[in-house]
């Protein structure tokens, strides 16, 4: 679980803050709440994926991986969207 969480960490921080960066230049910077939920949706869905897979690959059914994948990255998009006032914020 460690190693899993690891990885998919140093992967996935990357891409959220490549994310945010990027959408800030194409969208002017404007919309940071926009940028931050969308970075959250792809980053934290790729987050979400690698974790599981290296987790519990072999362990688990398949479609119990899927499932716990989605509902991972639901959760983690919920979460942003509910710290998104704080977050937006805080970043002004």
């Amino acid at each position: 679980i460690i190693i899993a969480s690891t990885i998919s960490y140093f992967i996935c921080e990357p891409v959220n803050s490549l994310i945010v960066a990027k959408s800030k230049l194409w969208l002017e910077g404007r919309h940071v709440g926009l940028r931050f939920l969308s970075s959250t949706v792809i980053a934290s869905g790729l987050d979400s994926l690698i974790f599981t897979l290296i987790a519990f690959t072999g362990v688990l059914p398949g479609q119990v991986l899927f499932s716990m994948m989605l509902d991972m990255w639901i959760v983690k998009v919920i979460v942003e969207t509910l710290g998104l006032p704080v977050s937006t914020y805080l970043a002004k």
